[in-house]
């Protein structure tokens, strides 16, 4: 568990609880039911990626004396009921012999001698014991894999409501994953609002018009299924994946959660207080604190300069009212990019999707952003935390995700970082200087960033910052080399395909790059396009992009460690 100190004694009180109940009484048959499901379906989302078939082999094989082992596993789980698990649970979880550990602050929290008094107490706490049941087995339909293993054309249609369905047949693994989007996230706050699109991404998995919070996972963890919501710096959206065999509910209640989400006085309350305590606790991450300071100071109007948690006044004002107003008025579900890939046919997704979202609806207000002056002088920020380390980001102002130049920059990133790049050679390998050391490329809707960051010890701090500089004079000055080129490349398109082989992420490209308008299928030209950058085409860039004059650093370190040169 991760909470806040004063309630920590009462939550081990409350989990140990629970826990012991699975010793003396059984679980009742719709608990056990979801429980298998969810086994079962977590064997099915392991075929989705070579990694996971990998892993799969590698443990049945090494640890369970071969991989014919997982049939037998899953058959054993089919064949579970309430009184074996119960049988189980009183061999295996002893109150005697339990063990709790804990991470806790200084004051507020309880005291190491609280928690063992709560563990005695607990172990010794009279029971009384239901009697046992003699249920059967579940009788539940086995997951199938299809024999048509083929994948299909992606299929785009237009909506009455303005939106785009995408529809592609992916037959390998019996799952279907949906993803809604709409332009929006970040962009679309300001000071008074900021964090509302995190606060409305929350609160997807917190209930619809007819299912509450509790039914509506538990319909999803029936399906073998997720749902969620998502907000970026560019977008707004939802997310579902589940077992195919389910499509018509799975879409009924994903279709539910898209046009009429439950605003939930208790919910909104919980998941606001939630979002608050992760905003008081960001000194906790000091990387994160680094790069949020470097937004700031990159941006002065833009809502990129705002964090994607928001501003503590703004949340603690949000109430049902003004969440369910923001949402109508800019995400109306007719509108939304809906994308859909799986197991399952085109055509009936398609009439799913007519039936529940094919009426026209008003259409989203286009978003306007403030304009950005133009930098033309270095800008620093430090910031002074008591940390062990220091957390120095430096960038330059980048480009847009419609700019041909962002491929080039995604080589010259790749270029410098990773454990062949020239930061991690230099600065870590031959100087022991960073404890991680990259560099990436981050576009937007409108102009991003292209920045390097270093995590080193404080007295460091100065010497990773000349070295940072001297790497990147290097790419402003040299051609890469015919080597780093293909490195780059090679590791670009790769990575790019391992990351799509789940149907999630397949989605969740399809709908995210036509959302954005650079059309669903330009993923599909990512190779083309990355290998069509040469050595003078990243020397180009880096002159265009990494120039001193606009240079933004951003550092987070201990007191005394600050460097003089950024002191000033």
């Amino acid at each position: 568990m991760t909470l806040q100190p004063q309630t920590a004694a009462e939550a081990v009180r409350a989990a140990l609880e629970q826990v012991y109940r699975m010793r003396d009484e059984e679980v009742s048959a719709e608990e056990l039911s979801t429980a298998c499901r969810l086994l079962e379906s977590d064997a099915v989302y392991q075929r989705e990626t070579v990694q996971g078939q990998a892993r799969k082999l590698g443990f049945y094989q090494s640890s369970a004396g071969g991989v014919e082992h997982e049939e037998r596993y899953l058959t054993q789980v089919a064949k579970l009921t309430p009184a074996r698990l119960r049988e189980a649970a009183e061999r295996w979880i002893d109150p005697r012999s339990a063990v709790l550990a804990a991470l806790l602050l200084p004051e507020g929290g309880p005291s190491q001698e609280e928690l063992q008094a709560i563990l005695d107490e607990a172990a010794r706490a009279p029971r009384r014991k239901s009697p046992r049941s003699d249920t059967a087995p579940e009788k539940r339909q086995p997951v199938r894999f299809s024999a048509k293993k083929s994948s299909g054309q992606l299929l785009r249609e237009e909506l009455p409501g303005g939106g785009v369905l995408l529809v592609r047949e992916e037959r390998a693994v019996p799952l279907v994953a949906m993803r809604a989007a709409w332009q929006g996230g970040l962009r679309a706050e300001d000071p008074s609002n900021a964090g509302i699109n995190m606060l409305l991404a929350r609160l997807v998995s917190k209930g619809t018009k007819t299912r509450g919070a509790e039914k509506l996972t538990r319909e999803m963890e029936q399906m073998g299924g997720s749902l969620g919501g998502n907000s970026g710096r560019n977008s707004f959206g939802l997310r579902t994946e589940f077992l195919s065999r389910h499509l018509t509910q799975g879409f009924d209640i994903f279709a539910e959660a898209l046009a009429e989400p439950a605003y939930d006085p208790e919910e909104v309350q919980r998941e606001r207080t939630l979002q608050i305590d992760e905003l008081r606790s960001r000194d906790d991450n000091p990387a994160g604190v680094a790069f949020l300071q470097f937004g700031e100071t990159l941006y002065k109007q833009h809502p990129y300069r705002l964090d994607v948690l928001g501003i503590e006044d703004a949340v603690a004002r949000m109430d049902p009212g003004s969440l369910r107003t923001y949402r109508e008025k800019l995400y109306p579900p007719g509108a939304a990019t809906l994308a859909i890939v799986g197991d399952v046919d085109a055509a009936e997704v398609r009439d799913l999707v007519r039936k529940r979202l094919g009426s026209a609806g008003a259409k989203p207000p286009q978003i306007k952003t403030p304009p950005e002056e133009a930098i033309t002088a270095p800008r620093v920020a430090v910031k002074k935390l008591d940390k062990t380390q220091a957390h120095l980001v430096v960038g330059f102002p980048g480009v847009r995700l419609f700019d041909k130049e962002r491929f080039s920059l995604e080589m010259l990133s790749t270029i410098l970082s990773g454990q062949g790049g020239r930061l991690f050679v230099e600065l870590r390998d031959k100087r022991s200087l960073a404890y991680s050391v990259t560099s990436f490329s981050m576009e937007g809707v409108d102009p991003g960033y292209f920045a390097v960051y270093i995590g080193c010890g404080p007295g460091k701090t100065q010497e990773a910052l000349d070295g940072i500089r001297a790497e990147l004079d290097r790419c402003r000055n040299e051609l890469a080399t015919a080597a780093e080129i293909d490195r780059a490349r090679t590791h670009l398109i790769g990575t790019h395909a391992i990351s799509l082989q789940r149907n999630s992420a397949r989605a969740a490209l399809y709908a995210f790059d036509e959302c954005y308008g650079l059309g669903a299928e330009s993923s599909l030209h990512y190779a083309e396009k990355i290998s069509a950058v040469t050595a003078e085409a990243v020397l180009d860039v880096s002159q265009r992009i990494l120039v001193p004059s606009r240079e933004v650093i951003s550092l987070v370190a201990p007191e005394g460690s600050v460097p003089k040169s950024l002191e000033k």
